[in-house]
């Protein structure tokens, strides 16, 4: 039935084509550009790992230079920032406990609360730490934290941290 339909229908079609109601209509594309050098990022942070854009690269881990924090005395059994950063074959996926301030908090991302902790020890580009827990603190807090330690720890979407713990037991001091 469809193809009675069709072939019946075809003539008309054609003669359509054909007639003077369709005019060829040429749209000449534009020359439009969609980036802006003009975008003033020297106010914007870029999230940990982005890759850089415009010459400005992200911080280390979510570092924030802005903020110092005096070297603090570690945990009982613990470890600091600095021997973390240490990639040491003994260490990785090991149980470790660490303490410090938060000196960067997001809560709630991929089900995480992501924690940026500083001891006062470390070089510039290794004295942040990220750590992930399902517990809540708060920026400022001094925190011990234990969970398993990570290195070269790739999350997808451009994160990649060359240290991080991971699913963190936090007890706020």
């Amino acid at each position: 039935m469809k193809k009675i339909l069709l072939m019946t229908s075809l003539p008309f079609l054609v003669m359509a084509c054909n007639s003077n109601e369709f005019k060829e209509t040429k749209i000449a594309p534009q020359a439009t550009s969609q980036v802006s050098n003009n975008v003033d990022l020297s106010s914007k942070e870029l999230p940990p790992g982005h890759p850089a854009i415009d010459g400005k690269s992200a911080p280390a881990s979510g570092a924030m230079a802005e903020i110092q924090v005096e070297k603090m005395t570690k945990a009982k059994g613990g470890i600091t920032i600095a021997e973390a950063f240490e990639k040491t074959a003994s260490r990785k996926n090991a149980k470790v406990i660490i303490r410090g301030k938060i000196v960067k908090y997001n809560s709630g991302i991929m089900g995480k609360n992501w924690i940026h902790l500083r001891d006062g020890t470390g070089t510039a580009d290794k004295n942040d730490l990220v750590i992930t827990t399902e517990q809540n603190a708060k920026l400022n807090d001094t925190i011990t934290a234990s969970g398993t330690l990570q290195y070269d720890r790739d999350i997808g979407s451009g994160y990649f941290f060359p240290v991080i713990i991971e699913n963190a037991n936090v007890k706020v001091e």
